[in-house]
């Protein structure tokens, strides 16, 4: 090996990675440093389990989230990259694994249908729908979910719309939510993906603010932040 290997400078991306994929235990503090982790830096489901419910602290109305499915964990290991990801049920941070798709600002194109999970909840099994881009199931169980806050239920809707591909009508709804760190998250997305920097970095601002630092969403937004400046 190159000794001088040793002592290059971490990429971009792999800070990145580092930031969004640490471990977190059971009380919700980071388990580790940075530089202790992996070189495949690869995702705890438990971890991405409570990431991708984190939406519910935000708009949930006092919504658990309830135990991780048994097939998550299969899920999160086939998820596929992620560009310009909202803050929605069933997405987590880690998902955006390569800067350098944001830097040059290239759409991730869709791909393969990726593996989704199963439950009985109806938000759930819509979030889990819309992961595996069955687009029209998804919009039927959002139409059958009952005792769901209508914050939630909007975010919901306006994450199905960013994933068929209409960001304006995502735009629109994430701009009629209460403030939370969901809301200015997403604004942040839809103003970030349409090129309108000042107000992406602002949203996103606000956001970080909200979103406890031992969150993925919390350094993602950072993230998202800096390429907007």
């Amino acid at each position: 090996m190159n000794p001088a290997a040793k002592f290059a400078q971490p990429t971009l991306a792999d800070l990145t990675a580092r930031f969004v994929s640490r471990p977190v235990d059971e009380a919700g503090d980071a388990a580790v440093t940075p530089h202790e982790m992996p070189a495949s830096f690869a995702t705890d489901p438990r971890t991405a389990w409570s990431e991708a419910t984190a939406v519910l602290a935000g708009l949930g109305g006092g919504a658990k989230p309830g135990p991780m499915p048994a097939d998550w964990a299969a899920c999160v290991r086939q998820s596929t990259d992620a560009d310009f990801l909202p803050m929605a049920l069933g997405n987590f941070p880690q998902q955006v694994r390569d800067v350098s798709i944001l830097l040059q600002k290239k759409p991730i194109p869709a791909t393969a249908e990726p593996l989704g999970w199963t439950s009985k909840d109806a938000i759930l099994a819509a979030a889990a729908a819309r992961v595996a881009r069955r687009f029209d199931e998804a919009e039927r169980l959002l139409n059958q979910a009952e005792g769901v806050s209508e914050s939630l239920l909007a975010n919901e809707r306006a994450a199905l719309a960013w994933s068929r591909g209409d960001r304006a009508t995502a735009d629109a709804i994430w701009a009629t939510l209460p403030a939370s760190a969901p809301a200015f998250f997403n604004r942040g997305v839809a103003a970030l993906a349409a090129g309108r920097s000042a107000e992406a970095a602002a949203s996103f601002a606000e956001a970080a603010k909200l979103l406890p630092e031992t969150s993925g969403w919390h350094h993602l937004a950072n993230l998202y932040r800096a390429l907007a400046r």
